[in-house]
């Protein structure tokens, strides 16, 4: 199956991004949103006392359809 140019263009960006992500940061899909997280002050995942990841350290939200669990 072939990629269009603007296709193409949106993976180079990704590539790129992937290539400069701060290492403090990570991605989580939840409900079908991709989250923007930072790692807690050991340098882990930081989740909840109920194994929850912890929304307090979401960075930011982004609106491109993804698949995972939820909160």
């Amino acid at each position: 199956m072939g990629s269009t140019l603007a296709e193409l263009k949106t993976l180079k960006r990704l590539r790129v991004l992937e290539r400069n992500w701060p290492a403090h940061w990570w991605l989580f899909s939840g409900d079908g949103v991709l989250y923007i997280m930072k790692l807690n002050e050991n340098g882990e995942r930081a989740v909840t006392s109920s194994g929850a990841y912890d929304q307090k350290y979401c960075v930011a939200e982004i609106k491109i359809p993804s698949d995972g669990g939820g909160w």
